[in-house]
């Protein structure tokens, strides 16, 4: 018990002493970015913020996307700069003044040159990486729904996410006249046919455990045969019981003692053995791969856990 205790502490202060160090690098990260901006290396101090701030908390991650708003429109980034920067004001909840006139100023900027663009994503929480015009090192990874500043002409960006199949996404931006907003819808991963895992194993259980059972059954009876026989010859047998019918009750307890049981056995294991048998049979025969496309309409009987479903159960398929 003590012992158990002891492991228990070991890992809870491992485990604490993991976040800690955590939190420990990912503090000294933002630390970092903010004296890199202070000493004007505005693109180390981009890039150091933009590579950890993923893994900050919340209250670092404003702290961050302030940071790296600041760098930009020093960089003179400024569709980052303003995404940035609105990140962390939306992300904040509270009304900062200077970023509030940082942004203002942004906006003045980009709507002579660049239009603002709304990406819808379905489904939402997909992510796109936006590149920096001139630093190909300083990346925004943007998540739908979310706005950005791009200049007139045509883009390509390319939206993830995990159990969708990548979308790359061409368009163009307008002048004038631009809708101001792209909706970016992201399909399934549709894996082959030939890729998916599909097995005969819950079918092959079913009949060789049902024959194993069988067979058990088999050797049981085949014993309470042989004892029965031997029983017969021994109780039967005048010369040593000649009054037949004190020999008859001796030989029907003896029965009910040494035979029965394994007899009553063996027809139990032949029941559940040929009831294994049959529902490996039936599952083999209504048990289908799975498909990709579209099916006509049909049914799918499953009497045994599978994994493609639970128990017993009738599924309609459209």
């Amino acid at each position: 018990m003590h012992s158990r205790i002891s492991i228990v502490v070991v890992t809870a202060c491992s485990a604490l002493l993991g976040s800690f160090g955590f939190a420990q690098n990912t503090t000294t990260c933002l630390n970092r970015s903010v004296d890199l901006a202070q000493s004007d290396d505005y693109v180390s101090a981009a890039r150091t913020a933009l590579e950890c701030l993923s893994s900050l908390p919340r209250v670092d991650q404003v702290k961050a996307h302030k940071v790296i708003g600041f760098a930009f429109r020093k960089l003179d980034e400024l569709p980052a700069a303003w995404y940035h920067l609105s990140r962390h004001m939306e992300l904040s909840g509270k009304d900062d003044a200077v970023v509030r006139d940082w942004l203002r100023e942004l906006e003045t900027l980009l709507r002579s040159t660049h239009v603002k663009v709304t990406l819808n994503c379905r489904p939402s929480g997909a992510t796109v990486d936006i590149q920096a015009s001139r630093e190909e090192a300083l990346v925004t990874t943007v998540e739908c729904p979310a706005a950005w500043w791009f200049v007139p002409g045509r883009h390509t960006l390319v939206f993830s996410k995990a159990g969708y199949a990548d979308r790359k996404f061409s368009f163009e931006v307008k002048e004038v006249g631009d809708p101001g907003i792209r909706d970016i819808s992201l399909a399934t991963i549709d894996i082959d046919d030939k890729t998916r895992s599909f097995s005969r194993w819950p079918e092959w259980t079913l009949v060789a455990s049902g024959i194993v059972v069988a067979a058990t059954g088999a050797v049981l009876h085949t014993v309470s045969h042989l004892r029965n026989e031997d029983l017969h010859d021994k109780y039967w047998n005048r010369a040593n019981f000649p009054n037949a019918v004190e020999a008859r009750g001796m030989y029907n307890a003896a029965y009910d003692s040494d035979v029965a049981p394994l007899s009553t056995s063996g027809y139990v294991l032949y029941a559940v053995g040929g009831a294994a048998v049959l529902t490996g049979v039936v599952t083999w025969a209504l048990r289908r791969p799975p498909s990709t496309g579209k099916t006509s309409a049909g049914w799918w009987l499953m009497p045994w856990h599978l994994p493609q479903g639970g128990g017993a159960s009738l599924t309609l398929d459209w």
